[in-house]
């Protein structure tokens, strides 16, 4: 939560002043009194309306939907607020300035990006929610879209405040699009077994006097009366047929053999005299129902009847048989073929957790599919956030395309996984990426499609830097205590800093600035300080740390700064001042010299020519010293006072 306080010390000002001013007014002045009593009240209200901070919550899990649904991603202020006058920001990434749904003065306003336009609007997060009165700022998305994945910001300020929560939506495939094309290829293969099944088994029982050998069992409407049939058996010649009507049969000579033949595929029934081997008669007619044979040779003979002389004898059940299985078992095998094959599906498998590399550095992405099959025929695609069309890369058709996002040009390849990896034989697919940057940072997507199926996943990439060791630089204070600043730079992400003493004693710092550098690594510097004294601790150390663990550790010994001088900032000035007195003092003394030479030339030659008339021509010039006291002469009596001696006196 986020709030300016400056607002508020105002308004606590104001009513101090007035609640001060309240003694002061006369009781005789009620209209001032009551005034006064307004005003209190007043700021009073404004004071507390002002001062009440709200929280933005949001859920800590992801929210996860599928492709085409629409999904409720839970934003609410807390406590519960009216939020109707306040703005409500819904935004992505980086992009505040266009955002997914801005809600401003009351309603929402037309400012939106416009992928996410005819599908964003505020929403309930529950049925039990008051909407905006209660607080719940709950956004929902329509129509989602694989490219909706990712952070989803919701930022909401008011007039002396503001907060912010990040929502995490991830976006899977529709959850019947794999599940339901499979359930009907099962149902469709099965409803074809079975019509397979039924045909067979029409033809078996079409064919089922050739595949057993045996005619059906005869079957009639009702019970036979024989006695009725042989009626027909006595007349002319004693041969008729039992048909409406009947008919007789002319034979002569009398027969000793009469032979039946009953075509039933064509309809026909034929007599002929066997020994003769001639015709006697061919009845053509449709079978609709069971057909009973009845030969009746003569009332009381018991002799059986024998079929001689069949034409064409009965196949065999497996003779019969053998092409119809052949038939069917090239049928099965077609269709547990084709069924094999297009029931084998790939599942792409993903790490779970972030992978973590440093900027500069090389990195592998793990991806492969499960089961593993060769991949060198498949479509395999790495891309970024909505990027789809701009891949990191794209192998299609055995090889590596030139579709390539630019920032990734010569710096992306697949790679493998492990050392006992495969590579693309074996279903590995993993991408390597060199020269890492900062803004390499964030999701990767695995896409591997093949002719009828396709399956993605995710792989995260955390970039870190470590930065410099931190650089300590003390500074005594008046107080006997020292201030230690602590500094360093290069770090990715923002480092935590902290304080301690020799005796793991974490240390409360006088405050921490971050600077992120605009250039292309934009990395952050770190400076922070605290006040310590000897009481506190002998040694000091500034450790700056990453999430991953890794750190930066300086230390510095407080006994050592305190009982050494103090240094002062304005020791170098007091050096430079007095370097340059001296040397002034030394010009001026110079310039006197210089300006007095003459004088004291002047008098060592009147020395000079006082002595040659003593000495009667001698050159030497005497060697003058100086008294304090008595002489013995004057050199010069302007001057100073001088022994005068003559050494080693020469005359010219």
């Amino acid at each position: 939560m986020h709030y300016v306080p400056k607002a508020s010390q105002a308004l606590v000002a104001a009513a101090a002043l007035s609640l001060a001013a309240v003694p002061v007014l006369s009781p005789g002045q009620p209209d001032a009194e009551m005034m006064s009593i307004i005003i209190i009240a007043l700021l009073v209200n404004l004071l507390i309306e002002t001062s009440v901070s709200f929280t933005v919550v949001v859920p800590r899990d992801q929210t996860v939907a599928h492709v085409g649904s629409t999904v409720t991603l839970p934003c609410w202020i807390s406590p519960p607020e009216n939020a109707e006058a306040l703005e409500i920001r819904w935004y992505r990434h980086d992009q505040f300035s266009k955002p997914v749904l801005l809600y401003q003065h009351g309603k929402i306003q037309d400012v939106q990006e416009e992928s996410f336009r005819n599908r964003s609007s505020l929403t309930l997060w529950s049925d039990q929610s008051g909407g905006l009165k209660d607080g719940d700022v709950s956004l929902r998305l329509e129509k989602l879209r694989i490219q909706d994945e990712g952070s989803f910001h919701c930022y909401v300020s008011g007039e002396s405040e503001y907060d912010t929560g990040e929502v995490v939506l991830k976006v899977t495939d529709p959850p019947d699009s794999s599940d339901s094309s499979d359930l009907w290829k099962a149902l469709f293969f099965t409803l074809l077994i079975c019509a397979l099944l039924g045909l067979v088994g029409l033809i078996l029982y079409k064919y089922r006097q050739k595949l057993t050998g045996k005619k059906p069992e005869e079957q009639t409407g009702g019970e036979i009366n024989i006695e009725e049939l042989r009626k027909h058996a006595d007349g002319p010649n004693g041969f008729f047929t039992n048909s409406d009507p009947p008919v007789t049969l002319s034979l002569t000579p009398r027969p000793e053999q009469l032979g039946v033949l009953l075509d039933c595929d064509h309809g026909q029934l034929s007599f002929y005299n066997v020994k003769e081997r001639k015709h006697l008669l061919t009845m053509s007619s449709r079978f609709t129902g069971s057909v009973v044979p009845l030969f009746n040779p003569g009332v009381g003979d018991p002799s059986p009847l024998e079929i001689l002389d069949c034409p064409k004898p009965v196949e065999s059940a497996v003779e019969s048989s053998e092409p119809l299985l052949r038939m069917l078992t090239i049928i099965v095998a077609v269709l547990v073929n084709l069924f094999i094959e297009t029931s084998v599906s790939f599942t792409v498998v993903v790490p779970h957790d972030q992978t973590v590399a440093h900027v500069g550095s090389t990195v592998t992405l793990p991806c492969w599919i499960s089961p593993p099959e060769n991949a060198e025929a498949l479509e395999i695609r790495w891309y970024r956030h909505d990027q789809f069309s701009n891949p990191v890369l794209f192998y299609q058709h055995g090889k590596i395309q030139d579709v390539q996002e630019e920032s990734y040009r010569d710096r992306s390849s697949l790679t493998l996984w492990s050392d006992k990896s495969g590579g693309l034989k074996d279903g590995d697919v993993s991408l390597r990426l060199e020269k890492l940057r900062i803004q390499d940072e964030g999701s990767f997507h695995c896409y591997v499609s093949g002719e009828s199926e396709y399956d993605s996943g995710e792989v995260v990439l955390k970039v870190t830097a470590l930065g410099s060791a931190p650089v300590l630089f003390p500074q005594p204070l008046d107080d006997g205590r020292v201030n230690i600043s602590c500094k360093s730079s290069g770090w990715y992400p923002e480092p935590d800093v902290t304080w301690m003493s020799d005796e793991r004693k974490v240390l409360r710092p006088g405050g921490v600035s971050r600077s992120r550098s605009r250039g292309a690594d934009e990395m952050f510097s770190v400076y922070s300080w605290t006040v310590v004294s000897h009481s506190d601790a002998q040694l000091v150390s500034c450790s700056m740390s990453l999430k991953t663990g890794e750190f930066r550790e300086s230390r510095i010994d407080i006994q050592a700064v305190i009982s050494s001088d103090p240094p002062n900032s304005s020791d170098p000035w007091k050096a430079l001042f007095f370097t340059l007195l001296i040397c002034a003092l030394l010009g001026l003394t110079g310039l006197i010299l210089y300006k007095y030479r003459h004088k004291l030339t002047d008098v060592e030659d009147k020395i000079t020519e006082e002595l040659k008339k003593d000495t009667g021509g001698y050159t030497q010039k005497p060697q003058c010293i100086q008294r304090n006291t008595k002489s013995r002469g004057r050199c010069d009596g302007n001057h100073s006072v001088y022994d005068c001696r003559i050494h080693n006196l020469s005359k010219h």
